[in-house]
């Protein structure tokens, strides 16, 4: 297996011809990095802008520099050591073989190479993108991008890397004719198509902030640490925003179980968007044995749901009826925010007094009818009165209820004297 080789970067000024503004130099022999050089040329061409604003160099600072065939002197000895390794390897190849070209330089017919990004392509399809700083993130090195020194040493710790992992190198060594400025092997088999799964979990990991990863870790013991992405609800709603306006909604929400945290969530923000209200509550049947947070049931209740209430009554009964918890949790989440006149909660009243074994449930309770108290006080003080509830929900709902700053003093007596 090749364990020497010569990683390389390079910069041009312009994309109108070949020519090298930087090119950085990482050789490796045997596993270990031996050399590294670095050199500014003289393209002896006009920049264009936009190269200058994404690279940094600037016509001023290449001026005094020497140009390519001096520099070409310096470096052909260490670029003829080995196969050369670059990160999308064809364009740095035919940039190289270009600018030899157009300086009349003759070197050899052919010369080998590797593309790292092809072999990453390869190795982790579920990388949502393959690019040389992501890549090299992954592995933990502190890439300096467009800085072709460090671009050329960030492509060799990638192989390194490779090699490590026991990828099988050989099998992707490319021939490049130098004279005809072209790829001398036939083109390789397309990658094999990526599902929808697979695209959406690898953009989720995409958008993992570990920060945040081991704080919410540490605040949900009862999920699975291996469960847990790390993405924040804002970036899971962007995220929804475009996936949705794809198409690929109904194609997505399918695809039960998920195996992470955050694509319950991103089920869950999806099946909210849902128009029709018989589609809603099938899309929420289906998914409601799978939700393993209290969150989740949040984020799945429809905006539908305010201009359908009518039509949701039984529908909530049934879902407090359930055994299962987060089913019971998720209705509880549609009373509080849909059914809260004095009709309404006299409604669901006998059901919210029921005590319950998960403690996030009668916590939930305990905020239900704190909002209930305050609009509905007689209507719903008997369940206190009569001591139906246990002491946990009972005081959590009144005190909660009582830090309501617009409560009459009549209401706020009366709450007092609940308390027990």
């Amino acid at each position: 297996m090749i364990n020497s080789f010569v990683a390389f970067d390079i910069e041009m000024p312009s994309q109108h011809k070949p020519r090298i503004s930087a090119i950085g130099i990482t050789l490796v022999k045997d596993g270990i990095i031996t050399e590294k050089a670095y050199y500014l040329v003289n393209p002896e061409i006009k920049f264009d802008p936009y190269v200058i604003e994404l690279v940094g160099i600037t016509p001023e600072m290449v001026a005094n520099e020497p140009t390519f065939p001096e520099i070409w002197e310096k470096i052909k000895d260490i670029m003829s050591e080995g196969v050369l390794v670059a990160h999308g390897a064809p364009g740095d190849m035919k940039a190289l073989c270009g600018c030899l070209k157009s300086y009349g330089i003759e070197w050899k017919e052919k010369a080998q190479y590797i593309c790292t990004c092809r072999v990453g392509l390869d190795k982790y399809p579920e990388y949502e993108h393959h690019s040389l700083d992501y890549m090299c993130e992954k592995i933990g090195f502190p890439l300096m991008h467009h800085y072709a020194l460090s671009d050329s040493e960030g492509c060799a710790r990638l192989m390194l890397d490779y090699i490590e992992k026991g990828t099988d190198i050989d099998s992707y060594i490319q021939e490049f004719d130098v004279i005809k400025c072209r790829n001398a092997n036939k083109k390789r088999k397309p990658q094999k198509k990526r599902s929808l799964r697979e695209k959406v979990t690898a953009h989720l990991h995409r958008m993992r902030n570990e920060k945040y990863r081991e704080f919410f870790t540490g605040t949900h013991p009862h999920l699975s640490p291996e469960s847990i992405i790390g993405v924040k609800e804002g970036a899971l709603r962007q995220y929804a925003q475009k996936l949705s306006e794809t198409n690929r909604t109904s194609d997505y929400i399918k695809l039960l179980p998920h195996d992470f945290y955050e694509e319950n969530n991103l089920h869950a923000i999806l099946v909210s968007k849902t128009k029709k209200l018989s589609t809603a509550f099938s899309r929420i049947d289906d998914f409601l044995p799978y939700v393993n947070d209290t969150a989740t049931c949040r984020l799945l209740v429809p905006s539908i749901f305010k201009k359908r209430q009518n039509e949701l009554k039984d529908k909530i009964g049934f879902w407090l009826s359930s055994d299962n918890p987060y089913a019971k949790f998720f209705a509880l989440e549609v009373i509080e925010k849909f059914f809260m006149s004095e009709e309404d909660i006299k409604l669901w009243c006998e059901m919210l007094a029921v005590n319950e074994k998960e403690s996030f449930l009668n916590r939930k309770k305990a905020a239900v009818l704190a909002k209930a108290l305050l609009f509905c006080t007689e209507g719903v003080a008997h369940i206190f009165r009569e001591n139906m509830l246990n002491e946990t929900t009972h005081n959590k709902a009144l005190e909660a209820a009582l830090k309501d700053k617009n409560l009459s003093d009549e209401k706020r007596s009366i709450l007092q004297n609940l308390i027990r």
